[in-house]
């Protein structure tokens, strides 16, 4: 809820600047927000791209061992 105050007093100088700040902080939080959510979204591409490149490391490796196996039976 946002500080509202029509004082001019310093008591209202005070909650102007209160405002400014809760404002500022606002800001900073819903800042804070997006890049928790760009860095969950980069998380999930890279687990991802993780898992692909070990299917595919498994892939070769399996590939690897039958050759050499073909190699010691010749």
């Amino acid at each position: 809820q946002p500080i509202v105050s029509d004082r001019g007093d310093e008591a209202g100088q005070l909650l102007d600047a209160l405002s400014g700040m809760q404002s500022g902080l606002k800001h900073t939080i819903l800042q804070i927000a997006s890049a928790a959510d760009q860095l969950a979204s980069a998380a999930e591409e890279l687990s991802a791209v993780t898992d692909e490149s070990t299917r595919g490391l498994t892939r070769q490796n399996d590939e690897i061992q039958q050759a050499a196996t073909a190699v010691n039976q010749m």
